[in-house]
């Protein structure tokens, strides 16, 4: 083979694996909490006390429909918030959420309404709790067992 055909050969290797990595870089990290979205603290009483999770708040229609999609890691205690703007049925899927979780439901009084717990990742069936809900946490698969969280459990939003 000739010289000039290896240089050839290697330049477009070199010009492929170059933008190979420039591409790889455009993938946000999914485990890390999105820019636009704020955090707050949700405390839930309990049985055994109260639970305290570190959360982002989806309180758009963008910010709802986007939720953890395409996350790999939910750090314990921390989660994401949906508040929608009146009670109704709010239902949820786990398309493209690839944690799985524990969908807790409350009302306007913040009253726990229901828990979904361990939605499996990835599955499309709606999650439904069959009531009116006004705000809808998600945190990891678990934390509604670990803290005794059921129907009833009164439930606050913090400021930070």
């Amino acid at each position: 083979m000739s010289s000039l055909y290896l240089k050839h050969v290697l330049v477009l290797q070199v010009m492929f694996f170059v933008s190979l990595a420039a591409f790889s870089g455009c993938k946000k990290n999914r485990s890390e909490p999105f820019s636009d979205i704020n955090t707050k603290t949700v405390v839930i009483d309990n049985p055994i006390g109260s639970a305290e999770f570190s959360v982002e708040i989806a309180d758009t229609e963008a910010k709802r429909a986007r939720g953890l999609s395409d996350r790999t890691v939910l750090l314990p205690n921390h989660g994401m918030l949906f508040i929608f703007d009146q009670s109704g049925r709010h239902a949820f899927w786990m398309k493209n959420t690839h944690i799985p979780l524990d969908l807790i439901f409350f009302d306007d009084n913040f009253t726990v309404v229901g828990v979904f717990a361990n939605a499996v990742p990835l599955n499309l069936a709606p999650i439904d709790m069959q009531k009116d809900s006004r705000y809808v946490l998600e945190v990891a698969a678990g934390s509604a067992k670990k803290y005794a969280i059921q129907e009833n459990a009164k439930g606050r939003l913090v400021s930070e």
